[in-house]
């Protein structure tokens, strides 16, 4: 057990330090029988890639998409941004188990929201995920650690038990070759 350990803390350190390169979106937003497209989470009903509510007139698409295997499971990533009226977007990483043409919401990896520049990394470099060795890590900015210059991401490596995604190892660090966005609050 303390080898695993050890080698999940490697890798983990490894893609905190940029040494592993993010997993590139795929094309379609479609994994084993389910489209995302046409997915309806919560008070979002996508059309085609998209809604938009009524009032205040938010509209959610899916800005990036990223799939594989956890545990054995398929397990799909969509980041979702929501454009609000002349004021900027609130994006967030939702995490779903893939299965018999279903999508089952497993959790919220993170979230980000944008208004100006200083509010954080821009533009759509927030989160990088990846998947590897039946495991999904996601690198996320840090809105509340944005000045530390040593923590300001947080990477975090999940695994999938009794369909749940469980969370097995975090780790702080600052994401080598980007700037610090340190705008006081």
């Amino acid at each position: 057990m303390r080898f695993a350990a050890a080698v999940v803390f490697v890798f983990a350190s490894a893609f905190a330090l940029g040494a592993v390169t993010r997993a590139a979106p795929p094309s379609s937003h479609s994994v084993n029988g389910v489209d995302f497209d046409e997915l309806t989470f919560g008070s979002i009903h996508l059309h085609k890639g998209t809604y938009t509510a009524d009032d205040p007139a938010i509209t959610t698409t899916i800005d990036n998409f990223y799939h594989g295997q956890v545990a054995g499971k398929t397990v799909a990533v969509a980041v979702l941004r929501g454009e609000l009226p002349a004021t900027g977007y609130n994006a967030s990483a939702e995490a779903f188990e893939v299965s018999g043409g279903k999508a089952n919401h497993l959790a919220d990896l993170g979230d980000f929201s944008y208004f100006s520049e200083g509010d954080g990394p821009y533009p759509d470099n927030w989160i990088y995920v990846s998947f590897a060795d039946n495991k999904l890590y996601a690198d996320v900015w840090n809105h509340d650690h944005r000045c530390d210059k040593l923590h300001d991401w947080v990477v975090s490596t999940y695994t999938m038990k009794n369909d749940h995604l469980l969370r097995i190892n975090t780790l702080r660090h600052h994401r080598k070759g980007t700037p610090v966005e340190c705008k006081p609050a």
